[in-house]
């Protein structure tokens, strides 16, 4: 074997296999899906022992309790999209921060149609029980505590949704998508607490409750410690500083940094 043919065998060995970590991605990705749908299924399941199967003994309470479920699949999917979009360090080096945000961006309109749905069931669930039609149950609805806090929550996630559409978004400079884009914690966080004073599934001490909590606590502690937290203690540690930025070419820009101790 000559010099040159044992330096490219060598340099086979150590370079990395892109088909193989391009599978190991895929099969990390096929299983973050299965535990975003099994997470979904976990919501219904506790919605269904805390008293659930019993709401379905009529049709008034089959729309109702459709209306309570695609809540809580929805809710369910928003808060995936939070900690799929949060920079968690395991799934970014598992599957890719791309891959994240194409999962992300899958369930960005399921999820808003569900809670849409979630509203106008509740509306025609809670009018057939009261005798009244959907349009005239709006005005006793909305005079219950934190019900106008979960209509302008989903107002704001409206506005999210719209902005995401190809033809809306090419309307606006990323920054200012961006800005419309983190409405969605805002909607997130004013819907909370009609999930917490309304209804039985979420009654105090229960574990549903708890369950639900848990999922706030990942969801907006990912974004908390990765997005904000440890990105501004690096930049304070290392004294990060735009060194110059470079042209590569059309639509392309080189950033570079300076900082102490890189």
């Amino acid at each position: 074997m000559t010099i040159d043919a044992r330096a490219r065998s060598r340099l086979s060995r150590l370079a990395p296999d892109r088909a193989q970590d391009y599978r190991r991605r895929a099969r990390l990705g096929d299983l973050l899906v299965i535990g975003l749908w099994l997470s979904a299924a976990v919501a219904v399941a506790l919605f269904l022992v805390a008293g659930g199967t019993a709401r379905f003994g009529s049709v008034t309470e089959i729309i109702t309790s459709a209306g309570i479920v695609t809540g809580l699949v929805g809710t369910d999917f928003v808060l995936a999209m939070l900690v799929l979009a949060a920079r968690v360090p395991f799934i970014d080096r598992a599957i890719g921060h791309d891959r994240a945000i194409a999962v992300h961006r899958s369930l960005g309109k399921p999820a808003f149609y569900l809670l849409v749905s979630h509203g106008i069931l509740l509306l025609i669930g809670y009018g057939r029980s009261t005798g009244i039609s959907a349009l005239a149950e709006i005005r006793p609805m909305i005079a219950i505590p934190d019900i106008p806090l979960a209509i302008a929550g989903l107002g704001l996630m409206a506005v999210v949704v719209v902005s995401s559409f190809a033809a809306v978004r090419r309307g606006f400079s990323y920054e200012t998508w961006h800005l419309i884009h983190l409405l969605s914690y805002a909607a997130v966080l004013i819907s909370i607490p009609h999930q917490l004073s309304i209804g039985s599934v979420f009654s105090p001490s229960s574990v549903e409750r708890v369950y639900w909590v848990i999922l706030y606590v990942i969801a907006f502690g990912a974004i908390f410690l990765h997005r904000f937290f440890e990105p501004l203690l690096a930049s304070i540690m290392h004294g990060l500083r735009v060194d110059r930025m470079t042209v590569e070419g059309p639509g392309v820009v080189s950033i570079h940094m300076r900082g102490r101790r890189l």
